[in-house]
């Protein structure tokens, strides 16, 4: 195994999370559980400009009806982030939060690790009811959604 994605193993290991190195890929996907949600995990190792970089996917695609509200709304939630964003692929609707880590010169731990999943998950988990409301119609505007969200 890559030696990055050795590392990112440790860290799920340590945390008890069962994981899977996708096959023939430096890519290890985990399950989540959120305080409402389930959902998939990746961990993407790039040991040739030793970089990991770490996606929580939305477990639905955003309809096209929806997909203005959903970048409005992930646009406003990504301007006030200090750590990751939100990613929202215009043609199929596939939603992710993004982070990742640069460790060149440096050396990766676990700890390390922990410092770029935590964030992620909790960003997810904090916006995917929100998401939720858009696909379902249950909102206002995305601007109040992201209000009521962020209290």
């Amino acid at each position: 195994m890559a030696k990055l994605l050795t590392i990112v193993a440790a860290f799920l290991e340590g945390q008890g999370w069962a994981h899977e190195r996708l096959p023939g890929r430096t890519v290890m996907s985990f399950p989540f559980q959120g305080d409402e949600e389930r959902w998939v995990c990746y961990a993407e190792a790039q040991e040739e400009h030793q970089r990991v970089i770490f996606y929580s996917a939305c477990p639905f695609n955003i309809p096209s009806e929806q997909r203005l509200a959903a970048a409005e709304f992930i646009t406003r939630v990504n301007y006030g982030l200090i750590i990751g964003n939100f990613e929202l692929d215009l043609d199929d609707g596939e939603l992710r939060f993004k982070t990742s880590l640069d460790v060149k010169g440096a050396t990766l731990t676990p700890a390390l690790v922990e410092r770029a999943v935590v964030p992620n998950l909790h960003a997810m988990n904090t916006y995917l009811a929100g998401l939720m409301a858009i696909v379902g119609g249950k909102f206002d505007t995305p601007a109040r959604l992201v209000a009521d969200i962020e209290g």
